[in-house]
């Protein structure tokens, strides 16, 4: 009995963690909860372009540098081409980096952004992707939502 006393003060921590979010760029609706699978946020626009959140936590304490390049790796090996990276600060105030992604499929020319900010023990990205003739006329709005994740 004793032992689950112990126990209550470490459930109530983690349940009051709260989920990663951002502010989406006008004209994106918020996803339902249940279809949001790996994130704790997602928006959507009319056009199919996508703003996400997410926090993982994790053992390995990797620096930005570690995290911006295992991101990077993975996105390049699924046939991503790196166009841009840049250190940013997020409206939080926590340092990291902007990487821009770009692929062609099927004919049509896709972007993907993911914001990476190690906190931690914790990773935080903020994603975006579509066409990127969606993208590119909101490309200031994109990047201050992803720069919003909290």
């Amino acid at each position: 009995m004793r032992n689950a006393f112990l126990l209550l003060p470490a459930l109530l921590l983690v349940g009051c963690q709260t989920a990663t979010q951002l502010t989406p760029p006008a004209g994106f609706v918020a996803v339902d909860a249940q279809r949001l699978g790996e994130y704790d946020y997602r928006a959507v626009s009319a056009d199919g372009a996508v703003v996400a959140a997410a926090a993982e936590t994790t053992s390995q304490h990797g620096d930005l540098a570690f995290w911006s390049k295992a991101a990077s790796n993975q996105l390049q090996e699924r046939g991503y081409k790196l166009v841009k990276q840049e250190d940013v600060t997020s409206t939080a105030g926590m340092k990291g980096q902007l990487l821009e992604f770009s692929q062609v499929r099927t004919g049509t020319p896709y972007s993907y952004f993911v914001a990476i900010f190690p906190v931690r023990n914790r990773v935080i990205r903020a994603e975006a992707g579509g066409k990127t003739e969606q993208l590119e006329p909101l490309r200031a709005e994109i990047v201050k939502s992803l720069l919003s994740v909290r």
